[in-house]
């Protein structure tokens, strides 16, 4: 959540989705969304990599939880997709 990809919505439904009234919904930034956010894929990442470091040094994680979530940040793919989108 401190470094969104995802627009959320509580019990609701996100635009062109099924609405669940328990979990609500979600959908992803556009392209753009992400590139206005982040920038390049490295500006992601390092957002990513400095707030999770910091949950770890406060005691809001544990060290494998900082490292497979920056595993994950860098696999996103931040790049705008040339499938329909």
């Amino acid at each position: 959540m401190d470094v969104p990809i995802f627009r959320y919505f509580a019990n609701a439904s996100a635009p062109g989705g099924s609405t669940c009234l328990l979990d609500g919904a979600q959908e992803r930034f556009s392209p753009n969304e992400l590139v206005s956010l982040y920038g390049k894929h490295g500006g992601y990442v390092n957002r990513v990599v400095r707030r999770v470091n910091e949950l770890e040094r406060d005691g809001w994680l544990l060290p494998a939880d900082t490292r497979d979530l920056q595993m994950e940040a860098e696999q996103f793919d931040t790049r705008p997709s040339h499938h329909g989108e």
